[in-house]
């Protein structure tokens, strides 16, 4: 469940960050194509990221109902740090998480990716796994890499100032989401993965905004989305609701990396 909810939040993310700004008074034709403009160059630029996430998640559904078990809430925050985000072959990352559900409790864990090795602590547990050649390292967590996204997948988009920030909030269309996800999954290796382990997954809403500061900057994603999942003809609903706030956009961030000795490495 949890790598399935990092590629969750992978997607989610993405959505998100299509919808960049522009100014008040334009018509949705000019908007659509700076919009457009606005995701190529955030996209081309950006090579850091100190990210902060802070989502509330529910789980409900038949498969929860058959075991006896009431609907999941769960808050997860999580701080990533990565750079290199233009050259995939020297990209490096940290990510550490919090997830606290209903009663209070605390799950947390880090996790490394550098020099082609993905290590992980998760409840005092070190270990590191090797990634395949040619394995695309921006899908798991980063909201990074869209230019294959369709801007036709956008709708409802309306803009507001925030004080000296601009905001654009929007809709996607699902079905044509629906559609790009399955395409993605495909490229990436997931839909596979998802084949064999009997899970299928379609979006419902998909709606956030898009948050920039006076420079143009982005400094934050608000996302409201809701998904059904079937693991073997039975019923999970997910909501993810939240924001990923972006400290000191276009600075330079420095990822703390772990001691490879202290991890036992797993196929």
């Amino acid at each position: 469940m949890l790598k399935f909810g990092k590629r969750l939040l992978a997607l989610a993310a993405a959505a998100v960050l299509m919808c960049p700004t522009t100014a008040f008074g334009a018509t949705p034709e000019e908007a659509q194509a700076y919009l457009e403009q606005v995701m190529t160059q955030t996209n081309s630029s950006m090579d850091d990221i100190n990210a902060f996430y802070d989502l509330d998640i529910g789980i409900s559904g038949d498969m929860l109902t058959e075991l006896g078990i009431d609907p999941i809430t769960m808050r997860m925050e999580m701080n990533l740090k990565a750079n290199h985000l233009q050259d995939p072959s020297q990209l490096k990352y940290m990510a550490y998480y919090r997830i606290t559900d209903q009663t209070g409790e605390q799950m947390t864990g880090t996790m490394y990716l550098t020099d082609g090795y993905m290590y992980s602590d998760t409840l005092g547990t070190k270990t590191k796994m090797k990634m395949e050649a040619g394995t695309d390292l921006n899908v798991e967590l980063l909201p990074t890499d869209l230019n294959d996204m369709s801007m036709d997948m956008i709708k409802d988009v309306s803009i507001r100032q925030e004080g000296e920030d601009t905001v654009v909030s929007y809709s996607m269309d699902a079905a044509k989401f629906n559609q790009f996800m399955m395409d993605f999954m495909g490229l990436t290796g997931m839909e596979a993965e998802f084949a064999d382990a009997g899970i299928t997954m379609s979006f419902g809403n998909l709606d956030g905004e898009y948050v920039l500061n006076s420079q143009g900057q982005l400094i934050k994603i608000r996302m409201d989305i809701a998904m059904d999942m079937g693991i073997s003809g039975e019923n999970l609903h997910i909501t993810m609701k939240g924001d990923v706030g972006i400290a000191d956009p276009g600075q330079p961030v420095e990822v703390p990396m772990p001691n490879p000795a202290e991890y036992t490495e797993i196929q």
